[in-house]
């Protein structure tokens, strides 16, 4: 009798302690971005305003340089909703837009990390 009370004790005692250690969370994901919602269309929008917002306030970039980098986002948004707006949008559609966030992307770096503010518009 005094070994089943002992089993019973020992395989209670596992099971604690195997549900706090399944239950904690993996330290290598906390306050990570889901890698999907970060690199969708939408998020690389917010990507950019946030970049262009924290290129103004350090000086990193004139208002006329973010200016012209606003309307490029805004007119990429622009056409996203416009290729959505017949309910579907094409791979080939989904190109020409990730092609335009990727250029107006490298338009944004070079004049954040350029003394030079020469900018050139994308439309």
């Amino acid at each position: 009798m005094k070994k089943i009370a002992v089993f019973i004790v020992s395989a209670g005692l596992l099971s604690l302690a195997t549900a706090c250690v399944v239950s904690q969370e993996r330290p290598s994901y906390q306050g990570r971005t889901d890698y999907y919602e970060r690199n969708s269309f939408h998020g690389r929008i917010d990507n950019q305003q946030k970049r262009i917002d924290q290129g103004i306030a350090s000086g990193e970039l004139t208002r006329h340089e973010a200016g012209i980098l606003q309307d490029n986002l805004n007119n990429i948004s622009k056409r996203y909703e416009k290729m959505k707006s017949d309910g579907i949008l094409t791979s080939k559609e989904q190109e020409k837009l990730e092609k335009k966030l990727d250029e107006n992307s490298e338009m944004l770096y070079s004049k954040k990390h350029n003394k030079k503010h020469d900018i050139r518009k994308l439309y």
